[in-house]
Formats: structure tokens, sequence, C-alpha cells
């Protein structure tokens, strides 16, 4: 067991509390959100604490009109392996490639008003 944030949480090793205890140091708490109206700074993640929880390949409904920093629409598209070399360890080529130095994300088919995006 290892105090996290205040909570009692089950490990299974010791590189398992290093990794949570980074994921919590990337949490920033901003007190002067008010969740009732929506104004203020909410809670924000650093990049590095998003890496701990979600994995390159993870695909997800996104409401908004683009993707986020740090992710792709999974539209099928194609991209250089060297610009996104932790996407391309996790999927390779399996939904396609043009050339060695390319491949392509998943284009995933759903009845859905949300796009999709995958995780860089």
């Amino acid at each position: 067991m290892a105090n996290i944030a205040g909570l009692s949480v089950p490990l299974r090793d010791d590189s398992d509390e290093s990794k949570a205890n980074k994921f919590i140091d990337g949490l920033t708490a901003i007190d002067d959100h008010d969740h009732s109206t929506g104004k203020g700074a909410p809670l924000s993640l650093t990049e590095d604490a998003i890496a701990q929880v979600i994995a390159p390949g993870t695909i997800c409904d996104f409401a908004g009109l683009e993707a986020p920093e740090g992710w792709l629409l999974a539209n099928g598209g194609e991209y250089l392996r060297e610009n996104y070399p932790k996407l391309f360890t996790a999927i390779g080529s399996r939904f396609g490639s043009t050339s060695s130095r390319h491949f392509n994300v998943p284009n995933p088919t759903a009845t859905s008003p949300y796009i999709k995006i995958i995780r860089t």
C-alpha cells in the first residue's frame, strides 16, 4: 500500500508507486475553479501525467472540432514514423503504409456525433 494524495492505493511493486507519484505530481489543482458556473481554472494535467495513464494508440470519442495537442484524428490519415515514434511503436503499420517512412492511423467507423482521436 502507498499513500498517494491522501489515498491508500494497493501497488504491485515499487515501480507502480513511482509511476503513481509521477501522475499525482502532474496534477495541478487551481482553487478558484467554480464547478457550478464553470468559471475559473479547472484541474489541469501535465503531458507527463497524461502519458502515465493514456497509452499511445488509445482511441476515444471527442466532442471538439479538431484533435487537441498530443492527439491525432483517427481518420485513416498517413503520418511520418519519425514524427510520432511512440504511436508507431504502439500500432505499427497495421492500418496501412505507403512507404517505409510512413504509417496510417486507424479509421474506426461508428455512428457517433463525435470525432475519433488517437493518442500520440
